[in-house]
C-alpha cells in the first residue's frame, strides 16, 4: 500500500511539473513577442516599462505639436478666405467707402422691391381682367347660340342650298383653351368652313341674315336703324328679292327705319315698288359728283 501512495503522489507531480512547464513556455513565448530580451525576469520588465512610458511621453508631445500646426494652419485659411472676400468686396466698393456701398445696395433693392410689387399688382390686375374676359366670353357664347334658330329661319328665306341653312351654323368649340365659334357645314359627316363651300353671295346673305338676327334679339340702341352697305352687290334680281322681302318684313312687323346703298340702281327700283306695293314710304337719293364736291339729289 505504500508503494502505491508512492506511484500515486509520483503521478500527480508529474502533472503538475507538466503544467508548469506549460506556463512557463508560454510566458517566454510571450516575452520573446513582446520584444524583450533575455529570460523572464523583474528587472528586464521593469526597463522595458521605463522605455515604453517615456516612448508614450515622447508620442504625446509631439501629437500635442501636430495639433498647434494643423491649428495654426486652419488659422492660415481662414486669414486667406478672409483676404479673399476683402479683395472682392475692395473691387466691388471701388472708390466709395463699404459704408456708402451698403447704402448705394440698399437704395437698389428698396427700388427693385417697389418695382417688384408693381408688377405683381399688375400680374393680378391681368388676371383679374382675364378672368373676365373669359366671363365675357361665355356669355357671348351663350348669347350667340340663342341667335342660332332665328338666324336659320332668315337664311331659309334667302339661301337655296340647304347645306348652308341647314347648317350647325354658330357653333362653340374649344381652340388652344379658347373658346372659338365658327359656321361650319357636315359634308359626307365632316365639319367643313362655310367659307370655302359658299358664293361670295351666300356669305353675304349670312352675314346681313346674322346682323338682322341679333338686332332683332338684342336693341343696341333706342333707334332702330339697320345701315346696309350693298347687301346684294352679289345678287342677281331673283335672289335679291329675297333679300328685300327680309328687309321689308324688317321694316313693317318691327318697325326698323332701313338706309341702304346699292351699285345697282334696277335692284333700288325694284325695292322702292315693293315698299311703296305696301304702303311704305321711301326715298332714292342718287351720288352726283359736282365741282363743289359729291351730293345726294333725289331722284325718287
Amino acid at each position: 500500500s505504500d508503494i502505491k501512495g508512492y506511484q500515486h503522489d509520483y503521478t500527480n507531480e508529474n502533472e503538475l511539473s507538466s503544467k508548469i512547464k506549460g506556463y512557463q513556455d508560454g510566458i517566454c513565448t510571450e516575452w520573446v513577442q513582446a520584444g524583450l530580451d533575455g529570460q523572464p525576469n523583474e528587472v528586464n520588465l521593469l526597463n522595458k516599462l521605463k522605455v515604453v512610458s517615456k516612448s508614450s511621453a515622447d508620442f504625446e508631445k509631439a501629437n500635442d505639436v501636430l495639433n498647434k500646426i494643423e491649428q495654426e494652419l486652419a488659422g492660415w485659411t481662414a486669414a486667406e478666405r478672409l483676404q479673399e472676400v476683402e479683395d472682392i468686396v475692395r473691387t466691388k466698393v471701388g472708390n466709395f467707402s463699404e459704408t456708402m456701398y451698403v447704402e448705394q445696395l440698399r437704395i437698389k433693392v428698396d427700388k427693385k422691391s417697389l418695382e417688384l410689387a408693381n408688377i405683381r399688382k399688375k400680374s393680378s390686375a391681368m388676371g383679374l381682367l382675364l378672368e373676365n374676359i373669359d366671363e365675357e366670353n361665355k356669355y357671348i357664347h351663350k348669347q350667340l347660340d340663342s341667335i342660332n334658330e332665328p338666324w336659320r329661319g332668315l337664311l331659309k328665306r334667302i339661301v337655296i342650298n340647304p347645306l348652308i341653312y341647314a347648317a350647325p351654323l354658330l357653333s362653340n368649340k374649344t381652340s388652344w383653351n379658347k373658346p372659338l365659334a365658327k359656321t361650319s357645314a357636315s359634308i359626307q359627316e365632316q365639319d367643313v368652313d362655310i367659307a370655302k363651300i359658299a358664293s361670295e353671295a351666300q356669305l353675304s346673305d349670312l352675314q346681313l341674315t346674322l346682323m338682322l338676327a341679333m338686332a332683332n334679339k338684342y336693341h343696341w340702341t333706342p333707334w332702330k336703324a339697320l345701315l346696309l352697305d350693298d347687301p346684294t352687290q352679289h345678287h342677281d334680281l331673283v335672289h335679291a328679292a329675297s333679300v328685300f322681302d327680309v328687309i321689308r318684313d324688317y321694316i313693317i312687323n318691327f318697325d326698323y327705319q332701313v338706309m341702304m346703298s346699292t351699285h345697282d340702281s334696277m335692284q333700288a327700283n325694284f325695292f322702292h315698288r315693293k315698299l311703296e306695293n305696301e304702303g311704305v314710304p321711301s326715298k332714292i337719293y342718287k351720288l352726283v359728283s359736282r365741282k363743289d364736291g359729291v351730293i345726294a339729289e333725289r331722284i325718287l
